[in-house]
């Protein structure tokens, strides 16, 4: 492949980080050299102008390296007659380029020809939540971000059925670079997300193409929760970035791993489990299992997959960013789909156990059915996104129910129904409690009722009996016989009730003196 290469590569430089290569002299009319934050130049359309440069033979490896060098966000590689040329993506230009740090092109080519975990890789880190104001993750453009949200909503359509799922909407937040805390290393990435609408649900997706950093190391942090972003000429914690976003967590951080090089088990079993230092070889059956289980419905990739980590290890590298973004697309789409059920069951899954808490300190702050109707409306949304079987290919639900149960996604469902059922009976012991309570009011109401009646009713009697001689006396008589009977009831009654409960423990001594045999 041939390239115009110019600005900070000089003849010096090319033949230094290319020494192999085949190169001569090249002027480009009508074009001028720009160059963004850190040096790296790009050519401008401009009439009149021209551009002096080196056109040169590359591999494909090679290609890879100088795109990751170029910032491909926003330095884009495009085709030119017979040669290719880096321009500007112009949406990129209407916001601030982030420095990202001194190192020279020679410096970033003898890194890069190092063993670098994996040479070949595109990586997206996937976190599912719930976002509370849309406004805050609007309004941005970029090239590669958009073209990534386009290709994930044709696979939506295409493969999907269930226009529930359709409802959605997708954003590119911003470019950012990813760094570790008090360690200067840096990768660029895009920030875009997929809300669905009526949930107001979403995935965010950290998207790393032509990854220059360690794989295994990027996972490790990504997985201990210490990944920061610098935006906005700040560093902050990716967590904090989105908290500021009015994006809420709910669900598992998922990554999945595009990697078009030959890996050793060592390497997969690594990347699974995350851990880019592991203190020793891992041998446990649980990974062992999974490195031996391809996921993959065909024979142009293999795929497999942790409660973390989706890895699919593809056998054609296409050089095209583009390209590899059409071919990624699906699995994407799939496991956003996973997420936003994860998602979906992991909030109700809160309000499962909230509602738990609030039902042990107070039973009948609110009606019971509300509850449990509240509860079974939200879990309707997560059975929509379950539902593997509105996949319009067999092929793509079986990859779906597989990556589910890999992703572990079956626990946090039950969890969610175990919390469920324990609310259920909370609320109805409750409601009997409370029914018994009511009814021994109701009880006590109807004596005091009965009471004044009989009172009235006795008196009635000794005033017709004696003709109403005594009516001075007969009222506070009719009183006293009325309470006398009221006294002999409650003795009555609670004899009975002893001899039931001594009855009762009996029984239950015997039982247990059976058993004891």
């Amino acid at each position: 492949m041939k390239v115009l290469l110019f600005g900070e590569f000089t003849k010096n430089v090319i033949k230094k980080t290319f020494p192999l290569a085949l190169y001569e002299e090249k002027k480009l009319c009508d074009y001028c050299v720009s160059y963004n934050a850190n040096g790296k130049a790009f050519a401008l359309y401009k009439v009149g102008a021209i551009i002096s440069g080196y056109l040169i033979e590359l591999t494909e490896d090679q290609i890879w390296v100088l795109d990751q060098w170029k910032e491909i966000f926003s330095i884009q590689r495009i085709k030119n007659d017979d040669f290719y040329l880096y321009v500007s993506d112009c949406h990129s230009n209407d916001e601030p380029n982030i420095c990202v740090g001194e190192e020279t092109v020679i410096d970033f080519f003898n890194r890069m020809s190092k063993s670098n975990s994996l040479k070949h890789a595109d990586i997206h880190l996937l976190i599912p939540g719930y976002i509370n104001n849309i406004s805050l993750i609007s309004g941005k453009k970029q090239v590669i971000g958009e073209y990534l949200n386009s290709q994930i909503k044709h696979a939506n359509n295409e493969e999907f059925a269930d226009e529930f799922v359709k409802d959605n909407e997708r954003f590119v937040i911003s470019n950012c670079v990813l760094k570790y805390k008090d360690e200067d290393i840096h990768q660029q990435a895009s920030i875009v997300a997929m809300v669905h609408n009526e949930t107001k649900l979403c995935v965010v997706d950290i998207y790393i193409p032509y990854i220059s950093i360690s794989s295994h190391s990027l996972l490790s942090h990504y997985c201990e929760n210490v990944l920061q972003i610098m935006i906005d000429n700040r560093s902050v914690y990716l967590d904090e970035y989105l908290g500021e976003l009015s994006i809420s967590l709910f669900g598992s951080k998922r990554s999945l791993v595009f990697c078009y090089d030959n890996i050793t088990d060592e390497q997969l079993l690594n990347l699974l489990a995350n851990e880019e230092n592991p203190m020793g070889a891992i041998n446990g059956k649980h990974f062992i299992d999974i490195i031996h289980n391809n996921l993959a419905q065909y024979d142009t990739a293999s795929v497999y997959a942790s409660e973390t980590t989706m890895v699919e290890v593809t056998k054609n590298r296409p050089i095209e960013i583009f390209d590899r973004i059409n071919s990624q697309a699906l699995e994407i789409f799939f496991v956003e789909m996973l997420l936003l059920q994860d998602a979906a069951v992991s909030r109700l899954n809160v309000m499962a156990k909230k509602e738990v808490v609030e039902e042990r300190k107070n039973p009948i702050r609110k009606n019971s059915k509300e509850v449990i109707d509240e509860l079974l409306y939200e879990m309707s949304y997560a059975v929509n996104f379950a539902d593997y079987k509105q996949f319009y290919f067999p092929t793509v639900r079986v990859s779906a129910e597989k990556i589910a149960k890999a992703f572990g996604i079956d626990y946090i469902t039950n969890k969610y129904e175990q919390n469920k059922t324990i609310l259920e009976r909370m609320i109805i012991g409750h409601n009997s409690t409370v029914k018994e309570k009511e009814n021994s009011i109701k009880n006590n109401l109807l004596i005091i009722i009965t009471l004044f009646s009989a009172i009235k009713t006795i008196n009635e009697i000794i005033n017709l009996f004696t003709k109403s001689a005594y009516s001075a006396i007969s009222f506070w008589f009719s009183l006293a016989a009325t309470f006398f009977g009221v006294i002999i009831y409650i003795v009555v009654n609670n004899i009975s009730k002893k001899k039931l409960t001594k009855k009762s423990n009996k029984n239950s001594n015997c039982i247990r003196s059976r058993k004891d045999k």
